[in-house]
């Protein structure tokens, strides 16, 4: 088919000059143009979405009904970065998951987060959260299993931070934030503590060690 529109081309323009086979083209092959152009396009975004899409993360930390913030979010992400010794790019922090449920109602919250935040987790694209002790009852309610700390602390490590564990029913499965470096970044009631949890079945679990160890080992910074 190729073959024979170039012969049928050459032909019908042997006696043109270069501007009027610029014309022509245009005249009668710009439909040919564009749908090549929107092929080379489609091609360019596959190759692009295979080799520099949407990649695997290295450590991803969600924070449930705080104040979506992508500014405090980046250095969040960065600190981590420097912590852990990797490209940021490697590491996710997302706030974008303003939840209902029962007992709390917020203004302008739709379901989309609800379901983002279920399915990611689900997926196994959640390895750390930061969420209200409210919330971390309900998803106990609706089947979500967490860790147990002490599988990614050792022993003396446990009796270190004791004083900051949440424990349920004889297993601790949190952190709270406020003595933690995450507390000069995020807000809370007093009422209904944030905690820092991790999903049983967590994908990334050396780096989940590593985010401990960041947290609550290291000096403090300044708020």
């Amino acid at each position: 088919m190729i073959r024979k529109w170039r012969d049928d081309f050459r032909i019908k323009t042997e006696h043109m000059g270069k501007q009027e086979k610029t014309e022509y083209i245009l005249t009668y092959y710009w439909y040919h143009i564009l749908l090549a152009a929107l092929a080379l396009g489609l091609l360019a975004l596959l190759i692009y979405h295979i080799g520099w899409g949407k990649r695997e993360k290295d450590f991803s930390l969600i924070l449930i009904n705080q104040e979506v913030d992508l500014a405090r979010d980046q250095v969040i992400q960065e600190k981590c970065s420097a912590a852990f010794g990797i490209n940021p790019k490697k590491i996710l922090v997302d706030s974008d998951y303003l939840i209902s449920y029962e007992g709390m109602k917020l203004e302008g919250v739709n379901e989309s987060s609800y379901e983002k935040f279920f399915f990611n987790w689900a997926a196994g694209e959640v390895d750390a959260m930061v969420l209200p002790e409210s919330f971390y009852h309900y998803c106990k309610s609706q089947d979500g299993v967490f860790a147990d700390i002490s599988q990614l602390l050792g022993k003396e490590e446990m009796q270190e931070l004791s004083g900051t564990l949440f424990e349920d029913q004889g297993t601790y499965t949190g952190i709270l934030v406020s003595e933690t470096k995450l507390a000069q970044y995020l807000h809370w009631e007093e009422e209904d503590p944030v905690m820092l949890v991790f999903p049983k079945e967590m994908k990334h679990e050396m780096s989940c060690r590593r985010f401990l160890e960041y947290l609550c080992y290291e000096e403090k910074e300044e708020p």
